[in-house]
């Protein structure tokens, strides 16, 4: 356990040296899938305005990704909504 505020800061110091590089991959893996969804749809791509992710963004692309890397497919909904009744 850290007893005094200076191992405190330098243990919140180094956590944040180490995950900040893994939130900006999660970030550009994020708008490089809002890059790829504007493509699909035909619309078109403001390097300024769309690569921005917004908060609303971030919950969209985070399901997205994880159905893409776990590539759940049907699996998921058919889990969720079973057409056989048990008794």
């Amino acid at each position: 356990m850290n007893k005094t505020p200076s191992r405190v800061l330098a243990f919140l110091n180094d956590l944040q040296k180490k995950l900040t590089p893994l939130g900006i991959d999660e970030r550009d893996k994020f708008v490089q899938l809002k890059r790829d969804e504007f493509k699909e749809k035909g619309w078109k791509w403001d390097e300024g305005k769309d690569a921005v992710l917004k908060l609303w963004d971030y919950r969209y692309y985070e399901r997205l990704s994880l159905e893409k890397e776990l590539d759940l497919g049907d699996f998921h909904s058919s889990c969720s909504f079973s057409l056989a009744q048990r008794y």
